[in-house]
């Protein structure tokens, strides 16, 4: 069995190991067990560790850490010449990534336990992300910013305190401590109980990393909540390093933004709602001038209409969009009596007519588009086609010679 060094040495970065055992998954891939470790495996919402195992010949980055059966597996990828059991090893963690998860850790213990405190809250959930945390909970209670507020007020102050983090292993737990519990032991939990205690203001059984004290934790801020169900919301957290990260993200965003609108002088989401504003009066300004334009276009289009069997024929081949063509074929025939309009560009096609007239535009346009290879169909009253190898004007002259053989 794996001697857990994570444990009993929380701050080691590297020790000298032996190999135990080794598999090779596939090439340079491989799962390995030490006699001994300091890789936290992922469980109870952190993730694991990550680092190196190496010798002169060989160098194994370990990207996952997890158990099974009892063992600690260490997965990674080799570099370099295929290790043995029995090879002495330096084993080294990424101890940026460690310190910030063990700080996530302890945040969220802290903050869990002032929601608890304050609103009556329970945690039933928690998971570390590389760039936030996030835990839910369970609350009759509508969160705001106001009330978050408040909570990240207590809890940086508890972080301020410098309150010493004890993580004490027990065969059987204290009645007294038992009761003490902000949630109690799992019925998974078989052997020793590790509790996790921060003096009285929170004392919970956890397997997971933790700094020494409150102040290592740094700022625990709160980004963003939302509700899930009716009484489960999400919130979302970052501590030490990470919250000036994620903060400052934020920041630059705020600023960009303001740069951009080119309105330094009111909050952001008042610009907003002022670009919103003039996006909506502008946008209706657009559709206004493009009806007029589409109705001047249509006008023209009447005036160069020709006549086939007593019928208007009006032509279009412009190369606009499908949409445009079936605005100017609707507006034309609802409007129009005894009117016929033939569409084409190099692309597809659109044949439509008035209800009066008695031709099925579907055979028209199925009639047209199989002396060019092209496909197409629809109703009776408008038909697309595409796919063919002619030209506009091929189209049209074609579907004038079908109009004339139809009627």
């Amino acid at each position: 069995m794996t001697e857990k060094l994570y444990y009993s040495e929380p701050y080691l970065r590297e020790v000298e190991a032996t190999i135990a055992k080794i598999d090779f998954l596939n090439g340079k891939e491989a799962e390995l067990i030490l006699d001994k470790t300091i890789f936290y495996p992922e469980g109870g919402g952190q993730p694991s560790d990550r680092g190196v195992i190496e010798s002169d010949n060989y160098k194994i980055e370990i990207d996952h850490v997890y158990k099974k059966d009892g063992e600690v597996i260490h997965h990674g990828f080799l570099k370099g010449n295929k290790p043995k059991a029995g090879d002495i090893v330096k084993v080294s963690i990424d101890w940026f990534w460690r310190y910030e998860n063990m700080k996530q850790h302890t945040g969220q213990h802290i903050l869990s336990a002032i929601i608890l405190k304050k609103i009556g809250a329970e945690t039933t959930g928690f998971q570390i992300f590389d760039k936030y945390n996030k835990i839910e909970i369970e609350t009759d209670e509508k969160l705001n910013w106001n009330l978050i507020t408040e909570i990240e007020i207590e809890a940086n102050h508890v972080v301020s305190k410098s309150i010493d983090v004890e993580a004490v292993w027990y065969n059987e737990l204290p009645e007294d401590l038992e009761q003490k519990l902000r949630k109690y032991v799992s019925e998974k939990v078989k052997g020793k109980i590790r509790i996790v205690k921060i003096d009285d203001i929170d004392i919970v059984p956890c397997g997971g990393m933790h700094v020494k004290n409150t102040r290592e934790v740094g700022l625990i801020k709160v980004l963003r909540f939302y509700q899930k169900t009716s009484k489960v919301w999400r919130i979302e957290f970052v501590c030490g390093n990470r919250a000036l990260i994620e903060l400052n993200k934020i920041l630059l965003d705020y600023s960009q933004s303001l740069k951009t609108i080119g309105n330094k002088n009111y909050p952001l989401f008042k610009s907003i709602e002022e670009l919103k504003e003039s996006h909506s009066n502008l946008w209706k300004e657009k559709e206004e001038l493009r009806k007029q334009l589409i109705d001047l276009k249509i006008e023209g289009l009447i005036e160069k209409s020709i006549k086939v069997k007593g019928f208007n024929v009006i032509i279009l081949t412009d190369e606009i969009s499908m949409k445009e063509y079936q605005e100017i074929a609707t507006r034309l025939i609802d409007t129009h009596k005894k009117t016929i309009f033939l569409g084409a560009t190099n692309r597809y096609a659109l044949f439509a007519k008035s209800k009066d007239v008695a031709i099925d535009m579907n055979e028209l346009m199925r009639a047209v588009m199989g002396k060019f290879d092209g496909k197409g169909g629809g109703s009776a009253i408008l038909a697309k086609g595409g796919k063919y190898n002619a030209k506009p004007d091929e189209i049209i002259n074609e579907a004038i010679e079908k109009i004339k053989e139809f009627l």
